[in-house]
């Protein structure tokens, strides 16, 4: 089995680094701008010749838009999962994701949640609780046994899952953060032991 984790093209909260709102509903959230557009467009291109035997994303509106984007190509189910979403930043949402514009008290949460998994930003979520959240869906999409699995995503997804079959903490994980901007892919092989075969 392999998996092509991608992440979502470029929305307006991503052009002002600011950490994504939380809502339990299906296609949520912001859209792709233009540029956002043309970066899933040019995954499709890239994927378009690859054999996808299964497709899933996060219940968001970015990256459902970026899915069907990819999936012109291959005209198959787009399986949306809740567990797949971003992190529940709780109060961090709809502030800055720059540490240094926050006020003083988010400042606080913000490197706490950095440095320490097991912390709750609160009203939302730990690194250990997405890790839970995101593991769970990961299992449910390696039992079904496809072969070529394409997962869009978000970057703390991506991470998040990198970290599940990798078993790594969040510090970690991070270590992947260069290959995850917007609009990229990572290709894993679980055929045995994973590896991380592509960074695009």
């Amino acid at each position: 089995m392999r998996l092509l984790l991608v992440r979502h093209g470029e929305t307006k909260e991503n052009v002002k680094s600011i950490f994504p709102k939380f809502s339990p509903d299906i296609n949520s959230g912001p859209d792709l701008t233009k540029k956002g557009i043309k970066q899933a467009e040019g995954i499709a291109k890239r994927l378009k010749n690859r054999k996808i035997d299964a497709i899933y994303c996060s219940s968001r509106k970015r990256t459902i838009h970026t899915t069907k984007i990819i999936n012109k190509h291959h005209k198959i189910k787009i399986n949306i999962m809740k567990g797949l979403r971003d992190m529940d930043f709780g109060v961090l949402a709809g502030k800055s994701s720059i540490t240094e514009k926050l006020p003083k008290r988010l400042r606080e949460t913000n490197i706490k949640r950095k440095n320490d998994d097991n912390y709750s930003i609160p009203r939302g979520e730990s690194f250990i609780d997405t890790k839970k959240r995101v593991g769970k869906a990961i299992k449910r999409i390696i039992k079904k046994k496809k072969e070529n699995v394409l997962i869009v995503s978000h970057r703390n997804t991506m991470r998040t899952i990198y970290a599940c079959l990798f078993n790594l903490n969040q510090k970690q994980a991070c270590k992947i953060n260069k290959y995850l901007t917007v609009g990229s892919f990572l290709e894993i092989d679980l055929n045995g032991k994973p590896k991380l075969i592509k960074k695009l």
